[in-house]
Order: structure tokens, then C-alpha cells, then sequence
């Protein structure tokens, strides 16, 4: 049975495990590691493993290698541990050691490729063309598949080092590929690199277009959130304002009164992504001192007609600094179709209630939670709060609240 559109749903909560693995996507794993190979397995002896090693990506390393995996020696990470079994191992050499990389195993089950996760779900999860694809709710990619997405991320990665080492945004720009509007949900070790290495450039503007074309969850080190408000506001390109914002949003540093009066203003901005990032960035930074001035940007962008995903960023806003300007409506959904991925962002301006998706198959319906069980489907909920989930074709997703129909989307089969 072919696995399909994927739902993705931003709640207004998140659930986030006490501890976790790193979750790396592919370039980050390479960023990061000494060495990369593929790699057959040969025996375990206590937590560690022998591997013979069938083809170098990067670096050189002996043909035999002895590995600690810890965890990963195991069920579940093996699902039925043997000699013989396929893997790519992402190392570094420490204290004349081989060790992998956090979360640097892929193993192959039923010519199929995974990769170990540790945190609120333990096991093996489906490995996809990461960042491309969210890889816990894709197929898994065959051997051969991820064989060559191995090779195009090392080439990726070592043009970037090129770019840094030249100082050539252009190139830098080329190597990092298109804008990615939202982030994804792994750990952007490539993407902290690159950034602290510009910082160190004086490149801001270098780290912007990191920002906006790497989606990864977590940027350590980031430009001031004056710097970062200066971009904002400036006449750069929108996908620089914008990744500037997505800083603002990010970055651990509080906002002042006054850098958070110049945010707020923001909230007007001419372009709709700029209002969304504005909007979120408010969420994380609040100042009861500036409640009022806040009420009467939401009330005068209210007051205009604005897209869903502006409209859902507004209720978050509101929710978080506990303010009901007038025209906030009571919830707001926004969706999008994208390939074969349908995304979608819920807000709601209190608790009463909850949101309730449900998917029809065949007149059926079924809650969401209920459509894994029933339909063998995967889902999760990360650090952010998304909620993630497919089921088989055809079927309908309806979006209910407090029992008034928001809308119906009809899913029919791929679109590729």
C-alpha cells in the first residue's frame, strides 16, 4: 500500500522529550564527520561493532573497523541484528578512535534505508532525501537511492567549504540551493557552521541567506538582534528580511523595550511573509510595558483583510501576549499543497476546545491519532509541535472547531 499525502498540523502546544539524540539531517552528518562510508557489518562484541568497509565517501579509514555503537547495537535500531546487514557510518577519528557521529548510522532493512532515533520515539525512522522531504513521514529511500544522495550532499558540502575559504557569496549562494520558507525539523549543524564561520567574516548578510536556505530547527550563534532588526527593516531582498526575522525569533538574547516597539512595527510591514515572521517572532518576545502598542497593531492589521497564514500567526500573537484586539477571530487555518505534501497551521485564541481533524475514506471518518493505528502510518510529534501524519489515497481531511466545519480538502491520489 503506497504511504501519501503527508498532514502536517502546527498545533498551538508542543511536546518535546526530556532527552534526545541529535537528529542530523545528511550534509550536517557530513559537515561533521572525518570520515563517511558504507560499510557491511561483521559481528558485535559487547557495544561495539566490526564492519568491513565497501566504498569511502570522504576520508580515509582501514578496511576493518571496530565502532562503538552503544544503543544502536541492538533491536530496535538493527530490527533483526545479523552479520551482513548494509549500513553508512558517519565518523570521526577521537583519541585514535573511530566514533560515529551522533545519529551517523543508516542501516538498510528490507532494502530499505533508516535511520536510529532516540527521543520521544525510539527506533528506527524512515530515511528520505533530507532537507527535501520531511524524512520521518516519507518513504524510505532504497540503497541505491541514498547511495547517490550521499555523493551529491558531499559535493554540496565541499563547495561550501570552497565558498567560505574564497569568500564568494555567490558561490555560497549556488551551493546552498532555493529558499526554504519553513524550517524542518533536524538539527542544522551544516547550517551553525556556516553561520559561525561568517560571523567571523563580518558577512552578514552571507549569514541571512543561511538562515533562509537552510531550515533546519536550531541556530546556535547569531548576529545581534539590533543587527538582525537593522536587516529587517533595511531595503534588503524579502527572503533576507525575512531570514532576519526567522534570527529574531530564534536567537536567545531578549528583545529590549525599544527593539521590541521596532519589531511590533513590523506587524504592518508591506509583504505578507514579512507580517508571518514578525508575527512569530512576537510569540517568543513579550513586554506587558507594551501590551497596548501591540493590541493596536493586531487591531489595525485585523482591521485589513490578510491572508491564512497571516491570520493564524495574528491568533498565536494575541494568545501569547494574552490580548483580544478587535476582529481576532476565534481560530484560523491555513493550508497548503505542495507536491505530495499538504501542510497545515491551526491557531486557536484560548484552550476551550480542542481542534479536531478528522480523515474520511469511504465515508468513514477516522481521528487522526486513529489513522496510524488503522492505516499504518507514521506519526510524530517534534520539539516545535507539528503533528505529522499520512494515510493511503483517496481520502478527505475535514477541520472541525467547536463544531462548525472550517474546511474540506478532497485528496484523490499523487500529484507526482
Amino acid at each position: 500500500m503506497r504511504i501519501g499525502v503527508a498532514l502536517a498540523i502546527a498545533l498551538v502546544t508542543s511536546k518535546a522529550s526530556a532527552w534526545r539524540d541529535p537528529t542530523y539531517d545528511v550534509a550536517s552528518l557530513i559537515w561533521r564527520a572525518d570520515a563517511v562510508v558504507e560499510a557491511e557489518r561483521l559481528s558485535v562484541r559487547g557495544s561495539a561493532t566490526r564492519f568491513r568497509v565497501v566504498e569511502r565517501f570522504v576520508g580515509q579509514t582501514p578496511e576493518v573497523l571496530e565502532v562503538p555503537t552503544g544503543f544502536y547495537t541492538s533491536e530496535p535500531f538493527y530490527a533483526e541484528p545479523r552479520p551482513g546487514t548494509r549500513t553508512w557510518l558517519f565518523l570521526r577519528h577521537v583519541d585514535g578512535e573511530w566514533r560515529l557521529v551522533a545519529s551517523g548510522l543508516r542501516v538498510v532493512v528490507e532494502d530499505r534505508v533508516y535511520r536510529p532515533q532516540i527521543g520521544d520515539w525510539l527506533g528506527l525512522m524512515p530515511q528520505a532525501a533530507d532537507p527535501e522531504g520531511t524524512d520521518r513521514i516519507a518513504p524510505a529511500l532504497s540503497p541505491g537511492a541514498f547511495r547517490s544522495l550521499v555523493a551529491r550532499r558531499v559535493s554540496e558540502v565541499n563547495a561550501l567549504r570552497e565558498a567560505l575559504r574564497t569568500r564568494d557569496r555567490n558561490a555560497l549562494v549556488a551551493a546552498l540551493g532555493p529558499v526554504r520558507r519553513d524550517r524542518e525539523y533536524y538539527d542544522d549543524a551544516l547550517g551553525q557552521g556556516l553561520i559561525e564561520a561568517l560571523l567571523a567574516q563580518g558577512d552578514v548578510p552571507g549569514v541571512l541567506e543561511v538562515i533562509a536556505r537552510r531550515a533546519g530547527t536550531r541556530f546556535g550563534r547569531l548576529p545581534s538582534i539590533g543587527t538582525l532588526l537593522q536587516h529587517a527593516e533595511g531595503a534588503s531582498p524579502v527572503h533576507q528580511r525575512v531570514a532576519a526575522l526567522r534570527g529574531i525569533e530564534r536567537g536567545m538574547p531578549r528583545c529590549s523595550t525599544v527593539e521590541l516597539g521596532r519589531l511590533i512595527a513590523l506587524v504592518a510591514a508591506e509583504e505578507p511573509a514579512l507580517r508571518v515572521a514578525a508575527l512569530r517572532a512576537l510569540v517568543r518576545h513579550r513586554d506587558d510595558v507594551l501590551s497596548a502598542r501591540m493590541n493596536d497593531a493586531l487591531q489595525d492589521l485585523l482591521a485589513r483583510l490578510q491572508p491564512d497564514e497571516v491570520q493564524v500567526a495574528a491568533v498565536r500573537a494575541a494568545r501569547a501576549w494574552d490580548l483580544r484586539p478587535t476582529g481576532l477571530p476565534a481560530s484560523a487555518l491555513f493550508t497548503e499543497r505542495s507536491g505530495d505534501t499538504i501542510r497545515v497551521e491551526w491557531s486557536r485564541r484560548n484552550e476551550e476546545g480542542r481542534p479536531l481533524m478528522i480523515l474520511t475514506r469511504n465515508g468513514v471518518g477516522v481521528c487522526a491519532r486513529d489513522v496510524q493505528r488503522s492505516y499504518g502510518a507514521a506519526s510524530h510529534y517534534d520539539v516545535s509541535g507539528v503533528y505529522v501524519s499520512t494515510c493511503a489515497f483517496p481520502y478527505a481531511v475535514e477541520f472541525w472547531d467547536n463544531g462548525r466545519l472550517l474546511r474540506r480538502l478532497s485528496v484523490r491520489g499523487p500529484t507526482r
